[in-house]
């Protein structure tokens, strides 16, 4: 037996003495926002030919469905892939892209426009969501977290590298149940945000920040809150630096300012950025004029270079399909 193999059955078997947590919502999802229905492969989504036509000229690949973000084309009996249409990034990925050599921005991009299928299936969303009442608790209460690690390590995995992403997510939730929150404030509310976010854009391309949390603390004198956001950042080999978390920072208070303006003053120092693979907690800078200019920046670029990105993609899949 392997020994993640081994590691897998040892978490497991200690769970079994450990008496269940409440059970979710019926009417939601484990934490109490209502599931989404998820189109499938066999859905009927017809997109006018003229468009087809724009989009893959006199391609032999078949959309197979389509919406406002993506395509999904197939080849008779060569199996389906998915293209995004419009300029799109997450905000790990934009600041990731900030700081990168021009080989690795332009694997960024492909990658958003045509994700790999093994990145599909990641489990730091749902981790995301169950630290939300973690750190709304000001890190008081994580039966969220503990009732996601028991619904995913009761899955069997089908392949290693299914084993492989239980064990990262498994590790990723007992750093998050460990995390000290002591450096957000104290006598703020933290209140958990909706999934269902308004999408950032700048310079034409959409940016997915998904923070978990508001942040709101009365302000002396004053009748208007102090307003931030927090965001929990999952990542195993890129820890944040001091730069890169003071990107993200900016990048959050700027999406507070532009996203959440009728909740309060946004504040620098009320937004923060916790990653939690290196237990640490970054508050956004107060000087922030030149890191936005580098994201305006970098988002221009992504934008201009997109639909030739795009194009030669498409290109490459038909050479691809036609040799085999």
């Amino acid at each position: 037996m392997a020994k993640g193999t081994k590691r897998v059955h040892r978490i497991r078997k200690s769970l079994c003495d450990i008496p269940e947590t409440p059970k979710a919502n019926p009417s939601g999802s484990a934490f109490g926002a209502a599931n989404k229905p998820k189109p499938t492969r066999g859905d009927e989504i017809r997109i006018p030919s003229p468009m087809t036509r724009l989009l893959y000229g006199d391609s032999d690949l078949r959309v197979e469905k389509a919406s406002a973000a993506s395509v999904t084309l197939t080849a008779p009996g060569k199996g389906f892939f998915v293209m995004k249409i419009e300029p799109r990034i997450s905000a790990s990925k934009l600041v990731e892209y900030c700081f990168a050599r021009s080989t690795r921005r332009t694997a960024i991009i492909e990658d958003i426009i045509r994700p790999k299928n093994f990145l599909l299936d990641t489990r730091y969303n749902e981790i995301e969501r169950a630290m939300m009442h973690f750190i709304e608790t000001h890190g008081q209460d994580d039966s969220r977290l503990f009732q996601l690690d028991r619904a995913l390590l009761s899955r069997q995995p089908a392949t290693s590298h299914d084993e492989q992403r239980l064990l990262t997510a498994h590790d990723a939730i007992e750093l998050c149940r460990t995390m000290s929150l002591a450096k957000l404030p104290t006598a703020a509310k933290l209140t958990g945000v909706s999934d269902s976010q308004p999408k950032f854009l700048l310079a034409g391309v959409s940016i997915s920040v998904r923070p978990t949390n508001s942040v709101k603390i009365p302000q002396a004198g004053r009748r208007e809150f102090g307003f931030g956001l927090i965001k929990p950042y999952l990542s195993k080999t890129l820890p944040l630096s001091t730069e890169t978390s003071a990107l993200h920072g900016a990048l959050l208070h700027w999406y507070a300012e532009k996203c959440f303006g009728d909740a309060g003053e946004p504040r620098a120092e009320l937004c923060f950025v916790v990653d939690v693979f290196a237990q640490k907690t970054f508050a956004a800078p107060g000087s922030f004029n030149q890191r936005r200019k580098l994201l305006a920046a970098s988002c221009q670029e992504i934008a201009d270079r997109w639909q030739s990105i795009r194009a030669r993609l498409i290109t490459d899949e038909e050479a691809s399909r036609k040799r085999h």
